[in-house]
């Protein structure tokens, strides 16, 4: 089984564990910021992301650091730094389709890790980094549960073992699994806890959602209508490419010519007062007729630089970019990007919330943390 498929498929069956009842919620629990913690990024993800570091041989219930008075076990350690590591890696595989297994992940050549990543940090250093910041924020959410007075229910155990099971399916059954856990030097114990400290982030994450107990006031949600309109547009615009779609390959500078000669011809059309759709209709490569709702950053230089400069109802000159040439047609803001927008809004209230508690969070290493090693 190939680790992607194999996570991938874990990470889909958690889809309704980590996200709440609110559909707004799905885009923004994969965009939520990073907190930092006394100079250093925290991942405030559903899925806390970590990765697998190989220590000394100890016992899986030794700890490696103390958190509010709290013991960081060595098992629960391992199995974070299991999913961060996969997290790493698992945009390259999803991209290149590189035949990557399982094994590959439980020890990484010495060089990879060894491999710096910036400000004197390798990825062996990040990897730990994200580890033990990751088993902090977990401890400290099973802390801010109780002071709201919620609690993992029975309901909540059902579905935990339930996806377990899942879990251990697609792994290919309990030996393959009891593999799994050997192999990242974790336990079983520790997979359940992983699991319940989801349902513990969902369960605060909750709170902030419109109905919870730190939802958002009806002042703040026409703030963030307004500042939605303030940061989107929507437009759509007409293309003819100047590159092969398929192999990426540019055409001759003799076809470049001709497709910009068209762009200017459908562009004397507009001007003469054809409509956009037929315009558009006759002359665009481009699929999408219907147009994109985006914010700054998320476009290519060229296209947001003259998509924002236009008011509602205006078209662009010809706009080159690396795609090819465009013209630009801005229309009425649509909400199809309101709900992502709205749930990054709430998980930034969130981090306001768990932030101070994980940043202010008293932490206690042990010896056995300082001696972890690399395999």
């Amino acid at each position: 089984m190939h680790v992607y498929k194999t996570v991938k498929k874990w990470y889909d069956y958690q889809d309704d564990v980590c996200h709440t009842n609110e559909g707004q919620m799905k885009e923004g629990i994969y965009s939520m910021k990073r907190l930092m913690r006394k100079g250093t990024a925290i991942l405030l993800l559903c899925l806390m992301l970590v990765t697998l570091f190989s220590g000394c041989a100890g016992s899986h219930s030794e700890t490696l650091f103390v958190v509010n008075g709290v013991g960081a076990r060595r098992d629960d350690f391992m199995m974070h730094l299991f999913f961060v590591k996969y997290n790493y890696f698992a945009p390259y595989l999803s991209d290149s389709g590189t035949d990557m297994r399982l094994s590959d992940i439980y020890a990484l050549d010495a060089d990879v890790l060894g491999t710096e990543i910036g400000q004197g940090m390798t990825i062996a250093s990040y990897f730990k980094l994200e580890a033990s910041n990751s088993l902090v924020q977990a401890i400290v959410s099973r802390q801010a549960l109780k002071e709201n007075n919620l609690s993992i229910t029975a309901a909540d155990k059902t579905a935990i073992a339930q996806n377990k099971e899942k879990f251990i399916k697609t792994l290919g059954g309990a030996s393959q699994y009891n593999a799994f856990l050997k192999a990242i030097r974790s336990s079983d114990r520790a997979f359940d806890q992983y699991q319940a400290d989801n349902y513990a982030m969902q369960k605060l994450l909750a709170l902030f959602t419109d109905g919870g107990k730190y939802g958002m006031t009806n002042e703040q949600k026409l703030a963030a209508k307004e500042s939605y309109a303030e940061k989107y547009i929507t437009a759509r615009h007409i293309l003819l490419f100047t590159k092969d779609q398929v192999t990426g390959a540019a055409f001759s500078e003799e076809t470049i010519a001709q497709k910009k000669a068209k762009a200017q011809e459908a562009l004397s059309k507009l001007r003469a007062g054809e409509k956009w759709d037929d315009v558009q209709k006759e002359y665009s490569e481009d699929s999408n007729l219907t147009g994109m709702t985006f914010t700054t950053g998320t476009m290519v230089e060229a296209f947001e630089k003259a998509a924002f400069a236009l008011q509602v109802g205006e078209f662009s000159d010809v706009v080159e970019t690396e795609f090819g040439f465009h013209i630009i047609y801005r229309t009425e803001l649509s909400d199809d990007q309101y709900e992502p927008f709205y749930g990054s809004l709430i998980f930034e209230n969130f981090s306001k919330y768990l932030g101070p508690m994980v940043e202010n969070a008293g932490i206690t290493y042990k010896s056995a943390y300082e001696n972890l090693i690399i395999q």
